[in-house]
């Protein structure tokens, strides 16, 4: 069975396009390793339209909805490996086979690791790089926060009411992320702030016990006492399976309407070259992308 379109990834981008095919009446699957993506690992989420306010759990519950209400046919639990070209079409292998017409490569990002000593040996030993996850395991003691954008404010906002006290320790001088999530934290009387300062190593035996840091400016060392570590400074390209042209960053790079150097790949949000990476941009990347889809085939007449 040849589809005409494979979706590859269930968050916002895959989503988005998954209501246009349907409503475009495509014969199409999306396809995803963890339904939600990125988006369902988000803390508070105030910033996507026509939502007040809400989280990445409530907003990847929303997104299965809506697919659900337009019929959408959703594989779970399948990683797509490698995309290859066939004739007239792509085959996509992983732990099922799918021929397509079409692939879109909305496959997103994973988080992006230190690469100190004591990570790797810690790593679910009370170190997480999803603070939603796993923040509540870390009720009333003391947490570590590490990086300076959104989602370490957001992680930030979010221990501020679970844990005893919070450390958030910035590489920067100031932080990237928007400024009322930047207000609200310095307001919460358990929330110390650490600029310009850098992460050495993750302390512990069986479980993390501290870390310690170097202050950039005056070059002094220090170790806090920590139970927890959540790290949050940026995230990598999830873009190995397509044989596109990609940028240093392992991006694929695409062009307004989502393709690729090859023309049967589509690719949309947090997988790009795009240099936001937000849930709203990524939607709007995944309509772009299905309406340049229909493009291609109907202009091919596949």
């Amino acid at each position: 069975m040849q589809y005409d379109l494979i979706i590859i990834g269930g968050g916002a981008a895959g989503t988005a396009a998954g209501v246009y095919a349907s409503r475009h009446g495509l014969k199409f699957k999306l396809v995803c390793e963890s339904f939600g993506g990125e988006v369902a690992q988000s803390g508070e989420v105030g910033n996507y339209p026509g939502i007040k306010k809400t989280n990445g759990i409530e907003l990847t519950k929303l997104f299965r909805e809506h697919l659900e209400f337009n019929q959408v046919d959703i594989e779970e639990g399948v990683k797509i490996k490698k995309i290859e070209n066939i004739k007239d079409g792509l085959k996509l292998v992983g732990a099922k086979v799918f021929n397509t017409k079409i692939a879109l490569v909305a496959t997103g990002a994973h988080p992006r690791k230190l690469n100190i000593p004591g990570e790797t040996e810690l790593d679910h030993k009370g170190i997480t790089y999803c603070t939603t996850c796993d923040g509540p395991l870390f009720r009333q003691k003391d947490v570590a926060i590490i990086g300076g954008g959104n989602t370490a404010l957001e992680a930030g906002m979010m221990m501020a009411g679970i844990a005893k006290k919070v450390i958030m320790i910035n590489l920067n001088q100031e932080f990237n992320g928007e400024t009322v999530l930047v207000d609200n934290l310095k307001k919460k009387a358990n929330v110390e702030i650490l600029y310009q300062t850098q992460t050495k190593e993750i302390l512990g035996e069986e479980q993390v016990s501290g870390i310690s840091m170097k202050n950039l400016v005056t070059s002094q060392s220090r170790i806090i006492e920590v139970k927890g570590v959540m790290v949050h400074i940026g995230s990598l390209p999830n873009s190995d399976l397509a044989p596109v042209k990609k940028n240093k960053f392992g991006e694929i790079i695409i062009d307004a309407v989502g393709r690729t150097s090859n023309p049967r790949i589509f690719a949309a949000g947090d997988v790009t070259n795009h240099p936001y990476k937000q849930i709203a941009i990524a939607s709007g990347h995944g309509i772009s992308a299905l309406l340049g889809i229909v493009e291609f085939l109907n202009r091919h007449k596949y």
